[in-house]
């Protein structure tokens, strides 16, 4: 065989050989950190650990992490470019609401690993994305800042929870 492992099976009536190859760690990211109270060997860790939920209504980027930094604007704000740091590297900027393309194009631009406003404005999540999103399944776009909307589309402010626990949790893994 081409390969090194152990035989499975053997068919004596098609001929066929069963052969598992040796297995391969991975890696899976917890994107918490924490204490390891629970292994369950080749299928999952439990971690405990003390946490918040910001629950996104919507999102585009996959999993990512960083600190927490809460943006200088009211909750009902527009994000603009202006209120976007210029080294913004390793943050997960949270504030305001419907973000212009230039801030999104800004916050990536700076590093930021994450953007988390109330709402979003269909055209300028066009033109942060480089394409219409089209279909509601999200996640696997190859961009460099995740945007997570916490309310919506459309004119809609982050909610005062999501800002107040943002403005206790600053600067924490996020």
């Amino acid at each position: 065989a081409p390969a090194t492992g152990v035989i499975e099976f053997i068919s004596e009536r098609s001929g066929h050989v069963g052969l598992r190859l040796p297995a391969k760690p991975i890696e899976v990211l917890a994107h918490v950190s924490g204490r390891v109270v629970d292994v369950y060997e080749g299928k999952s860790a439990t971690i405990e650990t003390r946490a918040a939920f910001i629950q996104g209504i919507f999102g585009v980027g996959g999993e990512r992490r960083g600190e927490l930094r809460l943006l200088d604007v009211d909750n009902a704000e527009r994000v603009r470019d202006v209120h976007i740091p210029d080294d913004c590297r390793g943050l997960v900027l949270i504030g305001g609401t419907m973000p212009d393309a230039d801030a999104m194009k800004k916050a990536a631009a700076g590093g930021a690993s994450g953007l988390v406003v109330g709402a979003v404005d269909d055209r300028a999540l066009k033109s942060y994305l480089g394409y219409d999103l089209g279909i509601a399944l999200t996640g696997d776009e190859d961009i460099p800042m995740t945007l997570i909307v916490t309310e919506g589309f459309g004119d809609i402010p982050l909610a005062e929870r999501v800002a107040a626990l943002a403005r206790e949790l600053q600067g924490r893994q996020a």
